[in-house]
């Protein structure tokens, strides 16, 4: 029976993570795996991550919909396709240890690279590019569930709306981690313990999700990426030295 730690650490990561998601598109497992290792196994934390993402990016996308195309979709979902196994294998290869610190340093890499990326202008970027970044977002996110920056970024830089730029990502991340929760089940990762988890987290996935839908263009965008960027690279820290 998971202890009431981890209910009430998990409601707050969760419904933060959803929350994130449902302003920005992308975030979920960022959040996410900052947090949840600190009261369950960084491997549990991993799998769980994804089953609740998958259940956040189909809500996120029920709200842009209208925008999604198979044509974005597609090159990076190929290269996802080869991605994800070689992150699920990762997972299950490596020891408790080197996961949560690989988790802290992904997430810290994340962080960085959103927060120094610059918006170029806008452009039309090649197939291959997609390809690259589904494959990187694949291993990320087979790995230690955080796929988002590769695939983030190649969206940043192509001449998308936002409701393009969301409906691509969620669709991507539905898609992967779909694909990777197959896998892990044929690993035997996908434990009664972490179906039991994402049961009693669903309520937070929920108000989180569907709140931050509703602030979705509400928010001041920068003083909220600021405080979310700060507040994951110092819980990255911490899962990298302690």
């Amino acid at each position: 029976m998971p202890s009431l730690d981890f209910a009430l650490l998990a409601v707050a990561a969760v419904a933060v993570a959803s929350f994130t998601q449902g302003v920005t598109g992308f975030g979920f497992g960022m959040v996410a795996m900052a947090i949840l290792p600190y009261v369950e196994p960084a491997r549990q934390a991993s799998v769980l991550s994804g089953i609740l993402s998958l259940a956040n990016n189909l809500l996120v996308l029920g709200s842009v919909h209208r925008s999604f195309s198979w044509r974005d979709l597609a090159p990076a979902l190929v290269g996802a396709l080869a991605g994800v196994p070689v992150g699920v294998y990762i997972l299950a290869s490596l020891n408790e240890a080197s996961i949560r610190r690989l988790i802290g340093l992904a997430v810290l890499l994340a962080c960085l690279q959103i927060a120094f990326s610059r918006r170029s202008q806008p452009r039309h970027l090649a197939w291959p590019w997609a390809l690259a970044a589904g494959f990187a977002g694949g291993i990320l996110g087979g790995a230690f569930g955080i796929g988002g920056p590769p695939v983030v970024a190649y969206s940043s830089l192509q001449d998308w709306q936002p409701e393009r730029c969301k409906a691509f990502l969620c669709s991507f991340f539905i898609a992967s981690n779909t694909y990777r929760m197959v896998l892990v089940g044929a690993a035997g990762l996908l434990t009664r313990v972490v179906a039991t988890q994402a049961v009693m987290s669903l309520p937070a996935l929920l108000a989180g999700t569907y709140l931050g839908i509703a602030a979705f263009g509400r928010i001041p965008a920068r003083l909220f990426r600021q405080v979310m960027l700060g507040t994951l690279a110092l819980l990255a820290l911490s899962l990298l030295f302690f």
